[in-house]
């Protein structure tokens, strides 16, 4: 009789958890199932984190390969809500399963932690997930609008001041039923932000910036783009050359399809975006660092703006604060060497201000290097055998480009008697404070061909050895 009665209580629980409806989730796959929707983060240590809920189907069970984790059924009310979070590294893994049941008057919610230890799942606890993690879960946000961002990301527009948007993370996040959802963990944080589009401009890559905060504005103003955080610190790009620049040409893509025109080297038209990639990813990362006359006849494949640190006393080489993931179309800003070079300026305010500006570049079909176009709208042409002076490597892990000595190339323009460029100011009747903008290109070209009359003696036109300054001082 007893065998009996366990029958039909074990027949009566899979009617009910059938009732749930809802779909199982492996996590011993990379690949997760359709109907599912996924962010991404990070933590201490390399960790990986993953938060994964049902788009259509409510996650209702769990397993790990042939192990089945935890399921959940409708027996104690109906399962209206339900997500994992999955923590990861090495060969250690947390598994949260967060769900809520309609009860009567309110929804009920519930979370169980798992580890996963060897080939067996064990029931754990809040503190055991806190001292795994070891800290905060970095989220990346990414400011294009439209993207999805994970539900705890919060994002204000202001309709009162075009381009503000405000981002900020929290720890809980309504339903769409009205029921708030809390994570129960004050763990989370902005990691990233990425930076794809700016007003209604394209920059044809994502510009990823590595910081730590609660909260971050972006606003656009006076020709410049500012990305405030909490934490002190703030981004100033302008973007003046490139607005000029806009209103004689359209805004570049990710896929662009016309020719390209950099230094006199045209770039061959792209059909679509997957043959790009596929152009992209068809060469190593680490080929081709060096310029030489067979890169130089290499077409051009995709436009981008760079953001290049201004108003420090020296131009630091690329490598020192950019990456370029030719894979990903990332160019990675470090974060740690842009504030420890801004700080000194920024003694006395209340943040610090990093100074950027943006420069139009193209990538070449080798994907391996950058060519960082002059600021000249007209520059000088160069035949495919030619190298054109401007062409750098975006240094990956295999390489690095042989620095640039601009110093050098400044004295050998000096006129005798005159030893610096602020020698060269003093003898002006140009007054600059230290709060103003820095001088224009036209403003300094005039300058520079007021006091120096030698310059009509020098092999190259006054307008093409700007061109060639102003590219390769960007080059560092």
């Amino acid at each position: 009789m007893m065998f009996w009665l366990a029958n039909i209580w074990c027949a009566v629980c899979v009617l009910v958890g059938c009732s749930a409806s809802g779909m199982v989730l492996d996590l011993a796959s990379d690949v997760l199932p359709e109907g599912v929707e996924a962010f991404y983060g990070t933590f201490s240590k390399g960790g990986v984190y993953r938060f994964i809920r049902g788009v259509e189907d409510l996650i209702t069970e769990i397993r790990y390969g042939y192990e089945q984790i935890y399921f959940v059924t409708g027996l104690m009310g109906e399962v209206v809500y339900s997500h994992v979070e999955d923590f990861h590294r090495d060969n250690e893994r947390y598994i949260r399963f967060f769900y809520g049941r309609n009860m009567e008057t309110k929804v009920g919610f519930r979370s169980r932690i798992f580890e996963r230890i060897s080939s067996s799942a064990y029931q754990a606890y809040v503190p055991n997930l806190l001292d795994f993690i070891e800290g905060p879960i970095l989220l990346p946000i990414d400011t294009e609008s439209g993207t999805r961002l994970h539900p705890l990301m919060i994002m204000n527009v202001n309709e009162y001041c075009y381009g503000s948007v405000t981002y900020k993370v929290s720890d809980r996040f309504d339903m769409d039923t009205g029921d708030t959802v809390r994570m129960q963990l004050s763990q989370y944080h902005i990691g990233v932000i990425r930076v794809s589009q700016i007003k209604d401009m394209s920059l044809g890559c994502i510009a990823e910036f590595r910081i730590q905060c609660k909260k971050f504005n972006t606003l656009v103003l006076n020709q410049h783009y500012f990305i405030i955080m909490d934490n002190g610190i703030e981004i100033k790009v302008n973007m003046s050359r490139i607005s000029k620049m806009n209103t004689h040409k359209a805004s570049v893509s990710s896929s662009s399809s016309g020719n390209v025109l950099c230094s006199g080297v045209p770039s061959r038209s792209v059909d679509s975006e997957a043959i790009l990639q596929r152009s992209l990813l068809s060469r190593s990362i680490g080929e081709g660092n060096n310029a030489t006359a067979a890169s130089a006849s290499q077409v051009y494949t995709r436009s981008i703006y760079l953001f290049v640190p201004s108003q420090l006393e020296y131009a630091p080489l690329i490598e020192q604060f950019a990456m370029y993931d030719p894979s990903r179309n990332t160019v990675t800003y470090d974060m740690d060497f842009l504030v420890r070079h801004y700080e000194p300026q920024s003694v006395g305010n209340s943040r610090t201000t990093i100074h950027m500006t943006a420069a139009h570049a193209v990538v070449r079909s080798d994907s391996s290097s950058i060519l960082l176009c002059a600021a000249s709208q007209d520059p000088p042409s160069y035949s495919q055998a030619q190298v054109p002076p401007t062409e750098f490597t975006l240094t990956d892990a295999y390489g690095a480009n042989e620095p640039f000595d601009l110093e050098n190339f400044i004295i050998q323009l000096m006129p005798p008697g005159l030893e610096t460029i602020a020698d060269l100011l003093d003898a002006s009747d140009i007054h600059i404070d230290d709060d103003e903008d820095d001088v224009s290109s036209g403003e300094f070209r005039s300058l520079i061909s007021d006091l120096t009359p030698t310059f009509d003696q020098l092999a190259l036109p006054v307008d093409h050895t700007f061109a060639e300054m102003e590219g390769n001082a960007f080059r560092g």
